[in-house]
């Protein structure tokens, strides 16, 4: 079975910065991966190149076997800023990834899709209130549907929940878990926090500092699933993932190998 995603001595450049230096790492289908590193490590400007979003200037990056040569519908990628026109209603926002995804669908189809995808975050009774009119919280989950919608065989995460407070982001983790459970989508997911990438994710990779950041280790997170947050740190192994990740991040191990 070929990856999902194949990272392969992925190098970037900005002027005469180098913030990559042949990075590497495969994702397996329908396996969730979170990136982890110091700030500024490069884990956003990685998820831009598997996006076709960033230039290289060396390596290269594949989905499903195809070659990444720019954005295409197999990937759909969830910024921490939900970037949704705010004269436009939700489902209109959803609506508005749909239509190049399915040009041609009737328009009674492409609504029936926005509306699906509304529904599995839990907001279909928002589909005709406009940005300013939800909450932070519900603003992401609309660009999570609008992710969602296109039915993308690589969804990409870059620190979605960020900026929210902890309720909310607690409670999109979870919508997140399910949705990706039921789906079978593979994620790659860019997260500063060890926590999440404990509850959400099958494999960590642990990203160097820069210049010339690459992934240092990866590590399995064999965990049970479904994972409850309530009994996650009881499970038997958290604790022992846990402080290697902490150790990596602050015990002085960062430095690219």
């Amino acid at each position: 079975m070929s990856a999902a995603v194949e990272i392969r001595d992925l190098s970037v450049r900005f002027g005469d910065y180098l913030a990559l230096d042949r990075a590497s790492l495969s994702v397996r289908p329908g396996e969730v991966v979170a990136l982890i590193g110091h700030s500024g490590c490069g884990k956003s400007t990685l998820l831009n190149a598997v996006a076709g979003l960033q230039a290289v200037v060396g390596g290269s990056v594949a989905s499903g076997g195809r070659p990444v040569i720019g954005p295409g519908p197999d990937r759909a990628m969830v910024f921490q800023s939900h970037a949704l026109l705010p004269w436009l209603s939700c489902r209109d926002n959803v609506l508005l990834a749909l239509r190049p995804r399915f040009r041609g669908e009737a328009r009674v189809r492409l609504r029936e899709r926005a509306d699906t995808a509304l529904a599995k975050v839990g907001l279909s009774a928002a589909a005709e209130r406009r940005p300013n009119e939800i909450s932070g919280g519900m603003k992401q989950r609309v660009g999570i549907a609008r992710a969602l919608a296109i039915e993308p065989e690589v969804l990409l995460l870059d620190e979605p929940f960020g900026a929210l407070d902890a309720l909310t982001r607690g409670g999109l983790q979870d919508e997140l878990s399910r949705i990706v459970e039921e789906s079978g989508t593979t994620v790659l997911l860019v997260t500063h926090d060890v926590d999440e990438a404990l509850l959400l994710a099958d494999r960590i990779a642990l990203m160097s500092t820069g210049p010339g950041a690459r992934i240092a280790h990866v590590v399995p997170v064999p965990l049970q699933r479904p994972r409850d947050r309530r009994t996650l740190a009881e499970q038997p192994g958290y604790a022992s993932l846990k402080h290697q990740l902490l150790d990596f991040l602050f015990g002085g191990q960062h430095a690219a190998a």
